[in-house]
C-alpha cells in the first residue's frame, strides 16, 4: 500500500510528498497489479476446469485424454508467465517505494506523524494478516531488518497489548521462530502401548509464565496455602478418571498416557499422576438454545464441546464465568456465619490464558488445548466450537454471533473482525466501530479504568459497552440506567468529565 495516501488528510507533510513524485504514479501501479491478480484468478479457475475436464475424458479415447492434458499443460504455462510477470512488477514497485518514497517521507514527517501513521495502518491488520507478515519477514529478512521492523511495530502500538501477543506467540525478542496457526494436534492413535514410537509432533503456544498486565479486580482475593492444601484432600477423595488423557511432553510430542479401557498397561511412573474428577465435573454440562430449539453443549455463558482444566486446581470447568460464580457461590452463602469469625478464603482465578488442557464432553478425553478432539474413537469429529482461539482459550460454537481476536487488545471481540467493521484505535487501545473511527474523540486506555455507574471492570467484560461524545465508556446497561436515572433533561453530564451530551445519542 502507498503510505503517502495513508497519511492524514490535509497534511502539508502529504501534500509536499505527493507533489514531488506524484500520488498517479502509484495508483497506476496499484491499478495494474489489481489487473494482474485478476488474469491470475481467472486462470487458476480454468485449471480447475481443465483437471475436471480430464477426469471426464479419463473413460474415453486416448484422443481425448492427450488433448485434455495438453489444455492443462498450456494453462499451467500460462500461470507461470503471468506469476513471473507480477513477482517482478511487485519487485519494482517494492524498491521504487523504498529508495525514492519512504526516505522522502522520513525527511517530511516526524518520529511521531510516522509512528501515528503506522498506527492506524495496523490498527486495520487482523490477528491472521499480522502472522502472515512476521512469517514473510522471518523468511525474506535479514535478522537485524527483522528486529528493526518488530521495534518499529511495538513503538507505534504502545500502550497496547501487542507486544504481549507476540510474546506469546513465540516472538519474544525476535527469536527466530514461526508463529503457528491453530491447527487440530497429531497424535499416535496406537494407544498406551505406542508410548516408546510413533507419536507425531505438535506445537502448541507455550503460555506458562505470562503475566496479565491487566487490571485484574477478581483476584483482589487470593487463595491461601491451606485452602490449597484442602483442595487437595478433596481431590484425594475423587475416583473419577477420564476415558483417556492424552499428554504433551516438553518438546511438543503428544500421545495416549492413560486409557480407562485398559488401565493395565499405562507406565507405572504415570500412574500416580493420571488426574482424577468428581462425577459432576466429567458429566457433560448442557444449556437451552432457543435458535435450536433444544439442549446443547456448553453453558448460560457458552456454547462448546469442552471443559477446561484449572491450571492450579485441577478442576474442570465448562468456562471462566462458570468458575466464578462456583468461587463466589461459598461466600455468598456463608458470609453470615464467618461475618464475626475469620476471613473466607477462595480458591484461585481461571486465568484463561494459563490453561493447557481442556476435557471433550462428547467421549470424556482429556487433551492439550485444541481445535478438535484428538481422539479418534470420539463419537463426532466436528471442531469444539465454531469459533476456537487458542491464545484466549475461548470457545464458542454460538451459530449466530461473529467473533475476531484483536491483536493488540490481545482477546477476542464480537465483530467480524478488523477492517471490516471494527478498527483498533491504538491511542485508546480499544476495537472502534469502522462508521465512527473518524470522528471519534481519542482518550488513552479508555477500557482500562472501572465503568463509572457500576465500578466493575470494563477491558475484560462480557457486556456489551457504550460510547458518548466526550469519548469516555460505560457499561450499555449502566448507560440506560444513568440516562433514565436524569429524568427528562436533553443534556446530560458525562460522570467521568461533566461535559453535556444529547441523552439521545450519548
Amino acid at each position: 500500500n502507498d503510505p503517502c495516501a495513508k497519511a492524514p488528510e490535509g497534511s502539508s507533510s502529504c501534500a509536499c510528498v505527493k507533489s514531488i513524485f506524484g500520488q498517479h504514479e502509484y495508483e497506476e501501479d496499484h491499478e495494474e497489479e489489481e489487473v494482474m491478480f485478476r488474469a491470475i484468478n481467472t486462470t487458476l479457475r480454468r485449471l480447475l476446469g481443465s483437471f475436471r475436464y480430464y477426469h471426464v475424458s479419463h473413460n474415453q479415447t486416448s484422443q481425448s485424454r492427450e488433448k485434455a492434458l495438453y489444455i492443462i499443460r498450456q494453462v499451467i504455462l500460462l500461470l507461470k508467465q503471468q506469476m513471473d510477470n507480477l513477482v517482478q512488477h511487485l519487485f519494482e514497485h517494492l524498491e521504487k517505494e523504498e529508495t525514492e518514497c519512504l526516505p522522502i517521507v522520513k525527511s517530511l514527517l516526524s518520529d511521531d506523524e510516522i509512528q501515528t501513521l503506522v498506527g492506524k495502518i495496523m490498527g486495520k491488520r487482523s490477528a491472521e494478516t499480522m502472522t502472515k507478515i512476521l512469517n514473510l519477514a522471518l523468511s525474506s529478512l535479514p535478522a537485524d531488518e527483522r528486529v528493526d521492523m518488530v521495534a518499529h511495530m511495538k513503538k507505534a502500538t504502545t500502550g497496547t497489548y501487542f507486544e504481549k501477543w507476540l510474546d506469546m506467540g513465540g516472538w519474544k525478542n525476535c527469536e527466530d521462530r514461526q508463529l503457528k496457526s491453530p491447527s487440530s494436534p497429531n497424535v499416535s492413535p496406537m494407544g498406551p502401548r505406542s508410548l516408546s514410537g510413533g507419536n507425531m509432533k505438535r506445537r502448541i503456544p507455550t503460555l506458562t509464565g505470562i503475566s496479565d498486565d491487566r487490571p485484574k479486580k477478581l483476584r483482589k482475593v487470593s487463595s491461601s496455602q491451606a485452602n490449597l492444601n484442602q483442595l487437595n484432600n478433596n481431590r484425594n477423595s475423587r475416583s473419577r478418571h477420564p476415558s483417556r488423557w492424552y499428554k504433551e511432553d516438553d518438546d511438543g510430542y503428544v500421545s495416549l498416557v492413560w486409557s480407562s479401557a485398559d488401565p493395565e498397561s499405562t507406565d507405572p511412573d504415570i500412574l500416580p499422576t493420571v488426574p482424577v474428577f468428581t462425577q459432576a465435573e466429567l458429566t457433560p454440562t448442557y444449556h437451552f438454545s432457543s435458535t435450536q430449539g433444544g439442549p446443547v453443549l456448553g453453558c448460560d455463558h457458552y456454547a462448546r464441546a469442552c471443559k477446561l482444566r484449572h491450571p492450579e486446581t485441577g478442576t474442570l470447568h465448562t468456562c471462566r464465568l462458570c468458575c466464578q460464580e462456583q468461587r463466589e457461590a461459598p461466600i455468598h452463602q456463608n458470609s453470615a456465619q464467618h461475618m464475626y469469625c475469620q476471613e473466607v478464603s477462595q480458591p484461585p482465578v481461571l486465568n484463561r490464558n494459563e490453561v493447557s488442557e481442556i476435557l471433550c464432553m462428547q467421549c470424556g478425553a482429556l487433551q492439550p488445548v485444541g481445535t478438535s478432539c484428538i481422539n479418534p474413537d470420539c463419537t463426532t469429529d466436528k471442531p469444539l466450537a465454531k469459533h476456537v482461539c487458542k491464545v484466549c482459550r475461548l470457545y464458542d460454537d454460538a451459530p449466530s454471533k461473529d467473533i475476531y481476536h484483536c491483536p493488540y487488545c490481545n482477546t477476542c471481540r464480537k465483530g467480524k473482525g478488523l477492517d471490516i467493521d471494527f478498527q483498533h484505535c491504538m491511542t485508546c487501545n480499544a476495537c472502534i466501530a469502522i462508521e465512527e473511527f473518524e470522528g471519534h474523540k481519542c482518550i488513552p486506555q479508555r477500557l482500562e479504568g472501572n465503568c463509572p455507574i457500576c465500578q466493575e471492570e470494563m477491558v475484560d467484560s462480557t457486556v456489551p459497552l457504550r460510547g458518548m461524545s466526550c469519548g469516555h465508556v460505560m457499561h450499555l446497561n449502566c448507560f440506560d440506567r444513568y440516562i433514565a436515572s436524569c429524568g427528562t433533561s436533553r443534556k446530560i453530564k458525562c460522570p467521568h468529565c461533566n461535559v453535556g451530551f444529547d441523552n439521545l445519542r450519548g
